[in-house]
């Protein structure tokens, strides 16, 4: 899990990451 400073809420990146891990 990347401890990225992102304004992005948790969830948000979180769907990111599983679209991008397909």
């Amino acid at each position: 899990m990347p401890a990225t400073h992102s304004p992005m809420p948790a969830r948000a990146w979180i769907v990111r990451l599983a679209r991008v891990c397909g």
